[in-house]
């Protein structure tokens, strides 16, 4: 389990703040970049039919070990196609780690009509910008896009 420390009381607070606005009992949940799945085992736990889309396979492989009533699948977010529809889609701390956070924007907004979205804003007066970052590690982007 990788994602201890800092990340116990951001997950919490976020998927307190989530269950305080949200009945997610019975519905569809997709819960993209979760890691090893903390946050969908949380609201499968609440009655929701959860699926996790996270690009590494080691978080994967760990996440289903955990957590087997939620469904893995391992894709690359970059350009990444969402097949099915949702009644919830939820996208924290994931979209300053994509090299085109616009099409992916696009691909929640089509696929849910519930979007739970958390993320990093550089305060500038441009429309976004992509920085390249030389890091690699176990909760960066898979191309070193931050």
């Amino acid at each position: 389990m990788r994602f201890n420390g800092h990340y116990i009381n951001w997950r919490n607070k976020r998927i307190k703040f989530i269950l305080s606005h949200l009945n997610v009992k019975g519905k569809s949940i997709l819960v993209l970049g979760d890691g090893e799945g903390d946050i969908a085992n949380e609201f499968q736990k609440k009655g929701a039919e959860v699926r996790v889309i996270e690009g590494r396979w080691e978080h994967c492989t760990n996440g289903s070990k955990r957590f087997p009533k939620v469904q893995f699948d391992c894709a690359d977010l970059n350009g990444y196609r969402i097949p099915d529809k949702y009644d919830i889609v939820i996208s924290m701390g994931l979209l300053y780690h994509l090299s085109d956070p616009i099409h992916h924007l696009r691909q929640i907004c089509s696929c849910a009509e519930t979007i739970v979205l958390e993320t990093e804003v550089l305060d500038a007066l441009i429309s976004y910008s992509l920085v390249k970052e030389p890091m690699n590690g176990y909760d960066q982007s898979l191309d070193g896009v931050g």
